[in-house]
Formats: structure tokens, C-alpha cells, sequence
């Protein structure tokens, strides 16, 4: 899971350009925001039902993950009026999405 802030202006986040890379991704991570983003690209939003507080103007996005469930392998996360229960998954290693966008990036950038 990747949680990500739509409201600062600075950071643009979430980016189009990550938002694509984790698409390409083989069973990519849910990505839940706390605050729409209204700022010009690259900033790009989620669908809003994977939105803390899609409304213009707020600030107030708040992402809690509840529960974690040993027996099951899941963890349980609440947002707005929603509550969703995710599985665990098993770790593909030390590879982090940042490092793996940060290079997809430089290697598009010419020398």
C-alpha cells in the first residue's frame, strides 16, 4: 500500500508518471490518498473512492490502519466513511517503487 497527500502544492503528489509506473507493476499497490490533489500536473488523484477527503478546499484526510490480522494475513485500513481489508503480501525483496521510478525516470532524461 502506498499512501500519498494530494493537498501540498509543492510536491505534486501523486505524480501521473507514478501512478502509470505502479500500473505496469505485476499486482501493483493500492494506492490511497489523504487529500485530492487540484494542482496542475504532473499531479494526478486516484479514483475518489481511494480518497480520504476528495473535497476542494479541506485538508483534513485521515488514513488509520486498524487492524492487522495474523490468522488471516490481512490488515484492515479505514478512511472517510470507508473500511477496507487488505491481504498481505509476500515481500519481492529490497526493491523500493521510488528507486524504481527515480531510475525509469533518469533513464528517459538524455545525457
Amino acid at each position: 500500500m502506498v499512501i500519498s497527500n494530494g493537498s501540498v502544492e509543492r510536491y505534486k503528489h501523486p505524480r501521473s508518471v507514478t501512478l502509470r509506473a505502479y500500473a505496469t507493476i505485476p499486482d501493483p499497490p493500492v494506492v490511497l490518498q489523504t487529500n485530492k490533489c487540484f494542482h496542475p500536473a504532473p499531479c494526478a488523484n486516484v479514483p475518489d473512492e481511494f480518497i480520504a477527503d476528495a473535497e476542494p478546499g479541506e485538508h483534513d484526510g485521515t488514513i488509520l490502519i486498524r487492524t492487522m490480522d495474523g490468522a488471516t494475513n490481512t490488515y484492515t485500513v479505514s478512511y472517510d466513511s470507508m473500511t477496507r481489508t487488505f491481504k498481505v503480501k509476500a515481500s519481492a525483496g529490497s526493491t523500493s517503487i521510488s528507486s524504481v521510478v527515480r531510475d525509469r525516470e533518469s533513464a528517459a532524461k538524455p545525457n
